[in-house]
């Protein structure tokens, strides 16, 4: 959203950001700022390429950071291995 915003050159938004959440915490954190991506990639044998959505969320998230800069977090908790 961030970068569509910017493009359009509209600076004055008011941004929600939705984190998922699990119960042990933030359900992406590992697959957005730390090396997690290509530790699955590696031993995956699929190409880089395989993974373009990710890699593009990612690089989104480093570039925009929108967790560290919207003005409320919703956090959503997301069942796992059917937890309530």
């Amino acid at each position: 959203m961030r970068e569509v915003l910017e493009r359009v050159c509209i600076t004055d938004a008011f941004h929600v950001y939705i984190k998922r959440m699990t119960h042990t915490g933030w359900a992406d954190e590992a697959e957005l700022y730390a090396d997690e991506l290509e530790k699955t990639i590696a031993p995956s044998g699929k190409s880089k390429e395989s993974f373009k959505y990710e890699l593009l969320v990612r690089g989104y998230h480093s570039r925009y950071r929108p967790d560290d800069r919207a003005d409320v977090i919703y956090e959503w908790i997301d069942s796992v291995d059917g937890l309530p």
